[in-house]
Order: structure tokens, then C-alpha cells, then sequence
């Protein structure tokens, strides 16, 4: 039986986002080519090459994504204010208790001066 010859190797360029491709085994790929797969889920892959990793190229999925972002975005900055208005009360109870504790030791101050002993 005669050993595979070729590999499959991937374009992937500006003008042209996708392409199979065979190159002999022994050759070295280099741009415009990859050896790199693209994920089978995507629908229009191009590659990027600054990080060398298969991305979208359809602009129906685009659009997709962006709103799944826009979504995302939003949710992240209706946690962001529930959670700033948590903090809020927080800082009241606590500037509550603080005041509570200074009253409570300025009572307790003439006590503590008589070294607890009370007046009976």
C-alpha cells in the first residue's frame, strides 16, 4: 500500500477567507496556507493569523454574535448596578452601626472610668 503523498492544508486570506488545499508531506506550510483545522461549527471560517486560530467570516453570524455581546454587555451592567446599590446599603448599615457603637461608648465612658463600679 502506497503512504499518503499529500497533506491537507487550508487558505485563508483576505480575498479569499477559505480554501482546501493539498501540499506534499515534506513541505513546509507557510502563508497563505495552515495545517491548522477550522472548527466544523463554523459556518464562513477565515483565518487570523496574529493568533493563528480559525474565527467567523459570515455576517449573518457576525450580526449574531454582536447581539449575543450587546445582551451580554447589558446584563453585565444591570449586575454592575444591583450590585453597586448592595454596596450602598452595605455602607449605610455599616456608617449605622458605627454610630450606634460610638453612642453606646460614650455611655459606657463614665462607667469604664469608675472602673465598672456602679453608684448602688
Amino acid at each position: 500500500m502506497e503512504e499518503n503523498k499529500y497533506k491537507q492544508v487550508y487558505k485563508s486570506t483576505r480575498d479569499t477567507p477559505f480554501e482546501v488545499w493539498f501540499a506534499p508531506q515534506e513541505v513546509k506550510v507557510e502563508y497563505p496556507f495552515t495545517e491548522v483545522v477550522p472548527d466544523s461549527s463554523l459556518k464562513a471560517p477565515i483565518f487570523i493569523w496574529k493568533t493563528q486560530s480559525w474565527a467567523e467570516n459570515d455576517q449573518v453570524s457576525q450580526a449574531s454574535q454582536l447581539n449575543e455581546l450587546k445582551n451580554t454587555l447589558g446584563d453585565l451592567k444591570e449586575s454592575n448596578e444591583a450590585k453597586a446599590e448592595q454596596v450602598d446599603k452595605l455602607t449605610t448599615s455599616l456608617t449605622s452601626i458605627s454610630e450606634n457603637q460610638a453612642k453606646m461608648l460614650k455611655m459606657l465612658a463614665p462607667l469604664l472610668a469608675k472602673g465598672g463600679k456602679t453608684n448602688a
